[in-house]
């Protein structure tokens, strides 16, 4: 079997990967120019030291002098030209730049770190060819920044690419020069270092093929030795052209320009380095413009390719022998673009080989798919797979009992072939016949004796082996039946063959043993000897005839019914199995029963009938377990074990009824064969509960906490609920509960309980509990504060909803039931009293409110009541006498005659009145006065009144 498969895809085990350009990290071209061999092979070190005055670029001065000392071919100076492989980040970036830049796995870092005025450099020279056309270079620069230096003073970084002559090359293109701080290159920076990210240059060599193209780096120092700059720096080559990825079969083509230009530009409008083109036409031309930019300026160069498909064709030829495992492999595989660069060979036993024409030797003979995968330069690739047999030489070989004369003999056919082909056959059985073909063929000898068997056995790969063995062929043994026989039916007879071993009687007969025949005719016996040979002869059995009996039609009967069993027909007596006797009734148990009846005639011959006897079970009927229902319910009663049920007492099966007393219930049940049960069940009625509640509680004020009692007889709850009518339930089952009214009014109380058996019994009480409004008592005391002198107040009773009043002045006097009674405070001694109003509703209902009648302390204020201004020296005045608690600042005496009319004020407490009004001398008679102070301990202003009698 040949299989082809076009652009096999798949990676295959055992072979590296290929990329599309078909180049690796070691590129012979421009060897060791990324560094790759982990030193610096091929290029040249120098290290130099400013002495003066900066410059541009000290390998390629400009007009000013040069005052660097000469740059010294010294080799490589340890820590000013390093080799960096390890990934990491520059530490004077602030972590911002890796080491290594993307896609390269080793770097060269140029300068350090030190200050010094020190510079560096690196040549690398080349010879230009078409394979090394493109030039490719990844910088990065770490320029610490000197705010008082010029661009030629700062730490720099320079790359120059030069021809033979040592002239730069390419313009723009060929030379790259950065100092610290300039603008417009994209510059990082960390506290005072400038540093640049890793960038990218190309350059097109394609006009210096033939000659010898050198680049040099430079790094250098500030001019003043106290700023350092270093860089790093990576460069390789590869042909300046397009790779075109087109393999045969493919929908897609990809062109794929070299990488590390700026732009790219294809003629079809794409900007990307790698395109995509769909079901391309062969023979189409695509061209690629690609520039790099520098800081100098840019560069371009154009790429044309025509796209042809890659067509691999993988191919093989090999040798094998009979018997020999090795196998030599021809590789014929060709392509029509580049060149096939690798196989890869799976040989079908998990082993594989990268050789072109690979020898393969195989653990074992066998059939193997053989794949052969056939690489070109731009990756496409092809497979070719065939089936290679690895011959083997087969074993022929066969197994043959010893056999009989007419016997026929199968020969087992042993033979094997390591690799399971396909085999033939010849086979000569040793007596003249014709040859057999078959695998497993069976043949007859027609004499006795010993005979040779010879198989030649072939496989596919027409390997042959013959095999020889002898087959022995016995005699038949002279079997002997016995004479004929002649019996009556239903008789035992034994047959007994002679002449061989062994003997195997038709009809089920056991050589030897007795047996009753079921069928006359004749009986043939088939004998084997010791050696197994077999051989046959017969006898004739004759049956006699047997009367005709009857043992009667089947019969079917219940449980407990007693059944007669009586033969009839032409014999002269009848015997029963199962303990039966003739004509005789007898009970038999449950069950089916085959009853065979015989009948003797005169010559002992018998006939045989049977009967069937079935016994059918009573049902066992269930009446169903005995129920309990709540007053007015209704019941279902519904038999089982039977198929149809008839019940007293007017219910009918499975149908609801309501039984208005305790009754006990019978079930008649019928079975499908006929038989009749019976069953019982008890229906009760139960006991209904009689709700009676009661309360110790006298009707009652607000807040009212309530304690009822649960007096209900009758079947016990398993839920009461109670709802209070207040809005209140709830579900309790003890004897006692209790519920807090919060307003005035009566409630109705209803109390529902529920059986075990889900029966509901209810019962409410209307206005059961009654609670009656509290009264609200208050009233206020005129005046609230009292004195000495003044020790008398008219309490003012302001209670509402009472009908009774207690009155206590906290004095030690006796209460009052006076509704607004006046009191005059006990004054001694001197005390703030607790007046408490108790008020009562006709219900009882109680309020109090305790208010403070306040005693003045400290205020002594005496007004005389006569004076006697008669022009003598005793009492001219009228002058009340103020001692203590007056503020004498707000103090004020008015005296007013029996009109009303303002006779005398004074705001002194020491000026009276002497008896005149406006110089004339007033007539005697009683006057009113009036002071208005604020004692000294608030500022609470009081009045007090009075009256003077003036004398004379």
């Amino acid at each position: 079997m040949i299989v082809k498969k076009n652009s096999f895809r798949l990676m295959l085990f055992g072979l590296m990967f290929i990329s599309h350009t078909a180049y690796t990290q070691t590129q012979p071209a421009c060897p060791n120019a990324n560094f790759s061999q982990g030193g610096f092979n091929n290029w040249q070190a120098y290290t130099g030291v400013l002495i003066t005055q900066s410059i541009n670029n000290p390998l390629n001065p400009p007009p000013v002098p040069a005052v660097w000392d000469p740059f010294q071919a010294n080799g490589v100076v340890s820590g000013r030209h390093t080799i960096l492989s390890t990934p990491g980040f520059d530490p004077y970036t602030c972590g911002g730049l890796p080491i290594l830049p993307p896609g390269s796995f080793v770097v060269a870092k140029l300068g350090d770190s030190n200050t010094g005025s020190l510079a560096e450099a690196l040549r690398y020279s080349m010879p230009v060819t078409i394979d090394n056309a493109l030039l490719i270079y990844k910088y990065a620069a770490v320029l610490e920044a000197a705010s008082n230096h010029d661009q030629y003073s700062q730490s720099r970084l320079t790359i120059t690419i030069r021809d033979q002559a040592g002239n730069q090359i390419s313009g723009a293109c060929g030379q790259y020069d950065v100092y610290a701080g300039q603008t417009g290159q994209n510059f990082q920076t960390c506290n005072d270092v400038n540093w640049l990210p890793w960038s990218t240059a190309a350059l097109d060599l394609s006009a210096f093929i033939g000659q010898t193209i050198q680049v040099e780096v430079v790094t250098k120092d500030c001019d003043g030795s106290a700023h350092f700059g270093y860089g790093y720096f990576t460069m390789s080559c590869q042909p300046l052209k397009l790779s075109v990825q087109y393999c045969q079969g493919s929908n897609n083509a990809v062109l794929t320009a070299p990488t590390g230009f700026s732009s790219y530009l294809w003629s079809n409008g794409a900007t990307t380095p790698s395109i995509a083109i769909p079901n391309p036409t062969t023979g189409t031309t695509y061209s690629c413009i690609l520039t790099t930019l520098t800081n100098a300026g840019s560069c371009s160069v154009t790429i044309d390719a025509n796209i042809q498909p890659t067509v691999v064709l993988p191919d093989y030829t090999y040798t094998q022998n009979c018997g020999q495992l090795n196998v030599q492999f021809t590789n014929t595989s060709t392509v029509n673009n580049n060149a096939i660069i690798a196989n890869l060979w799976n040989f079908g036993d998990n082993t594989t080989s990268t050789q072109s024409s690979p020898n393969h030797t195989y653990a074992a003979p066998g059939v193997y798919n053989v794949r052969l995968v056939s690489y070109e330069t731009t990756g496409c690739r092809d497979t070719m797979i065939k089936q290679v047999t690895v011959k083997s030489i087969p074993t022929a070989d066969f197994t043959v009992p010893s056999t009989c004369v007419l016997a026929p003999v199968t020969v087992s056919n042993t033979s094997t072939d390591l690799i399971n082909q396909t085999m033939t056959y010849s086979w000569d059985f040793g007596d003249g016949t014709p040859l057999e073909t078959a695998a497993n063929p069976t043949h007859v000898y027609q004499t006795a004796g010993t005979f040779t068997i010879t198989l030649v056995a072939m496989n596919q790969d027409s390997c042959t082996h013959t095999r020889v063995r002898n087959i022995t062929v016995n005699p038949l043994p002279p079997v002997e039946a016995g004479v004929d026989q002649q019996l009556c039916p239903y008789t035992p007879m034994t047959l007994t063959g002679s002449g061989a071993v062994s003997y195997t009687w038709n009809n089920g007969a056991v050589n030897g043993t007795p047996f009753i025949p079921t069928v006359d005719g004749k009986y043939i016996v088939t004998g084997t000897d010791a050696n197994g040979c077999v051989n046959k002869d017969s006898l004739m059995v004759t049956f006699l005839p047997a009367p005709i009996v009857s043992a009667g039609a089947d019969v079917t009967v219940c449980e407990n019914t007693s059944v007669t069993f009586t033969g009839t027909g032409a014999a002269t007596t009848y015997t029963w199995d199962n303990g039966i006797t003739d004509g005789q009734a007898y009970v038999p148990a449950v069950g089916t029963y085959t009853i065979v009846m015989h009948g003797y005639d005169a010559s002992n011959c018998f006939g045989l009938d049977t009967v069937i006897l079935t016994v059918n079970p009573l049902p066992i009927v269930n009446a169903g377990s005995d129920q309990i229902i709540c007053t007015g319910a209704s019941a279902t009663l519904a038999g089982s074990g039977a198929s149809t049920y008839v019940w007293d007492n007017g219910v009918t099966d499975n149908v609801p009824f309501s039984p208005t007393s305790t009754l006990t219930y019978t079930v008649t049940g019928t079975s499908a064969a006929g038989c009749v049960n019976t069953d019982q069940v008890m229906v009760s009625i139960e006991t209904p509960i009689t709700i009676q509640i009661a309360t110790t509680s006298e009707p009652a004020c607000e807040p009212h906490t309530a304690l009822l009692l649960n007096n209900s007889t009758g079947t016990p709850s398993v839920n009461t609920q109670w709802i209070f009518g207040d809005g209140n339930t709830l579900s309790s089952l003890n004897d006692t509960v209790t519920n807090v009214y919060e307003n005035q009014g009566c409630y109705d109380v209803t109390v529902t309980s529920t059986t075990a058996l889900g029966c509901v019994w209810s019962q409410s009480y209307p206005s059961f509990i009654c609670v009656y409004p509290n009264p609200v008592a208050n009233f206020t005391a005129n005046p609230g504060v009292i004195s000495v002198i003044s020790p008398e107040s008219n309490l003012v009773n302001l209670s509402t909803g009472a009908v009774q009043y207690i009155w206590d002045f906290g004095d030690g006097t006796e209460v009052s039931n006076d509704f607004s009674p006046t009191h005059t405070f006990v004054v001694e001694p001197e005390q703030n009293f607790q007046v408490t109003l108790v008020a009562i509703t006709e219900h009882g209902c109680v309020d109090s409110i305790t208010k403070i009648i306040l005693m003045e302390k400290g205020v002594i204020l005496y007004a005389p009541n006569s004076f006697t201004p008669d022009g003598n020296q005793f009492n001219p005045v009228f002058l009340p006498i103020v001692t203590s608690g007056v503020d004498k600042n707000q103090y004020k005496l008015e005296v007013f005659n029996r009109w009303g009319e303002l006779v005398f004020e004074t705001t002194s407490t020491l000026e009276g009145w002497d008896g005149t009004y406006k110089g004339i001398a007033c007539k005697e008679g009683m006057y009113s006065w009036k002071i208005t102070y604020k004692t000294s301990s608030s500022d609470e202003k009081r009045e007090q009144l009075g009256h003077v009698n003036i004398f004379r």
